[in-house]
């Protein structure tokens, strides 16, 4: 296997689009603004492509020198994974990741030249977020934070984030309309977890869903997935998004076929599934906001 293709099936590129379109909203805010610096967007975009990317990296070298992820975990079933087939050495691995984390540095030093230092203190907190998820002596994913985490980065993070180095400076309305997107993200690995669930349980690495009853874990998919509309509706009605917003709702019916599917029996690439609600409640959204922006 060639390294290149290996280190790019590692990083789980079909999760790229939602690390793009939370950039893409923070910048489309900014926008609204009159803020608008095209290469700003494309240096941030390519940047949290490959933090996201060397997150993922780092996670499987972690679980795998843990002893999490073999050949009998249940990601092995849809996902290669180049540890696991040894296309990769893990120390090989480890260079790759540090090299990925050394150009989003470079890339973070400069936005923080020109956009100003909180650049420099959401990078600060977007690594350690990375690093520390299972790596380091923390390893807070086998304690049951993953998802608040990526709720975090996914979210207010990354769409602030993303505003801040356009307009400068921060604002509520990006903040609140954040919220949905680290949900939908949330729900991501919400959904990795209730599949791999009987996995980590025999594995001693702690989950919301190991930590909760399956049936419990399901209704937690259900009410997130409730509360990402239900916020929707509510930025539509309280002016913080103009009517576009209402696009968001298109995506509702895919929404509703999860919810069956999961309460009928957890898919081999649940995780993957509910990444394509989120890419579409996201993409829908983004539409809005360039429909508010240009008419």
């Amino acid at each position: 296997m060639n390294k290149v293709k290996a280190l790019l099936i590692g990083s789980r590129p079909w999760s790229f689009p939602m690390t793009l379109l939370s950039v893409a909203v923070g910048t489309l805010l900014a926008a609204e603004t009159g803020e608008f610096h095209p290469v700003n967007f494309v240096i941030v975009a390519l940047g949290m492509i490959l933090f996201h990317g060397a997150t993922n990296l780092v996670n499987d070298y972690f679980d795998y020198k843990s002893g999490v992820d073999s050949e009998d975990s249940p990601t092995a079933k849809y996902r290669s994974q180049p540890l696991v087939e040894n296309w990769v050495e893990p120390e090989e691995l480890l260079v790759y990741c540090s090299l990925a984390y050394l150009a989003v540095a470079v890339i973070g030093g400069y936005l923080t030249y020109s956009s100003g230092p909180m650049v420099l203190v959401l990078g600060f907190i977007g690594f350690a977020a990375s690093y520390l998820y299972t790596g380091g002596s923390v390893e807070y994913k086998y304690l049951g934070w993953g998802e608040l985490s990526v709720f975090l980065v996914w979210g207010p993070l990354m769409v602030s984030g993303s505003y801040y180095v356009q307009a400068g400076g921060f604002s509520l309305k990006p903040l609140l309309i954040s919220i949905p997107l680290g949900l939908l993200v949330a729900l991501v690995l919400l959904a990795n977890n209730l599949r791999d669930r009987d996995y980590d349980r025999e594995a001693g690495v702690e989950t919301v869903a190991t930590l909760l009853d399956k049936e419990d874990a399901l209704i937690l998919y259900f009410l997130l997935i409730v509360a990402v509309y239900s916020n929707l509706g509510y930025l539509v009605l309280g002016g913080v998004l103009g009517l576009w917003g209402l696009l968001g709702f298109l995506s509702f019916p895919m929404a509703y076929r999860l919810i069956r599917t999961f309460f009928e029996a957890i898919p081999d690439d649940a995780d993957a599934r509910t990444a394509r609600l989120e890419v579409a409640f996201a993409g829908l959204l983004t539409v809005s906001l360039i429909f508010e922006t240009v008419l």
